[in-house]
């Protein structure tokens, strides 16, 4: 494990430990969150590997505090309560979703997001075995959030994750204008760009075009430079 990752990894431990702290449960799920709002890099405290499995392998589409449903509500909220939301949802799905928590004995779920220029890049869950009444000033709940958020993004940050987000939420890249932009920087030809996303010479091209354009750079050598710079 590289010294940066070694440190990230760490500061999420901390970060868990400390959510669970003032939450009041040791039952927490951390993940980042791809520019596909795909859950990923999960990290588990306590969690029933089972419970975990069961809910990628299709509970989660039921799930009122799933990261596709929140990142669609006031972009100013990031703390949301499983009691609260699942009120909004389709009746059906809610029935469901709670016959699954049941089982594994899940009463209720807290649930943080974290932003990057204004997308969800990760999160956490925090589990509980019985209903919450949860009585912590919400202002101090959004100060720890705030400090968790703004920490994190000293580690998202140097990652080529954060550099995917930056790419497609700030100067507008596609997922395959990204991919052709990764590939430049290490340093691929044209030919070895078609070969290996398995597009024509002539679809690489054009994928340049339009990221020159966005970037408003001229060539590769800037292309390279200007994703440097991001990292």
């Amino acid at each position: 494990m590289q010294p940066r990752q070694a440190e990230q990894s760490q500061f999420i431990e901390h970060t868990m430990s400390f959510i669970g702290s003032l939450l009041g449960s040791d039952k927490i799920a951390f993940y980042q969150v791809d520019e596909h709002q795909r859950l990923i890099e999960f990290r588990l405290r306590n969690i029933d590997r089972e419970f975990h499995d069961a809910y990628l392998d299709g509970m989660h589409a039921y799930d009122p505090l799933h990261v596709t449903r929140l990142s669609l509500a006031d972009s100013s909220r990031n703390i949301f309560q499983l009691h609260d939301e699942e009120c909004d949802g389709p009746p059906s799905n809610i029935v469901k979703y709670r016959e699954f928590l049941t089982f594994f004995q899940v009463s209720d779920v807290f649930e943080m997001l974290f932003r990057c220029e204004g997308r969800v890049i990760a999160g956490a869950s925090v589990l509980y075995d019985e209903l919450v009444s949860f009585n912590r000033p919400l202002a101090l709940l959004q100060t720890v959030h705030a400090y968790i958020e703004f920490n994190l993004m000293r580690y998202i940050r140097q990652s080529d994750h954060y550099m995917r987000t930056i790419l497609g939420s700030r100067y507008g890249l596609s997922s395959r204008e990204i991919d052709v932009a990764e590939l430049i920087c290490c340093g691929r030809t044209n030919a070895e760009i078609g070969q290996l996303l398995r597009v024509g010479l002539a679809t690489v091209k054009t994928h340049l075009i339009k990221i020159y354009q966005k970037l408003g750079v001229e060539n590769r050598a800037s292309v390279v430079a200007f994703i440097s710079h991001l990292r």
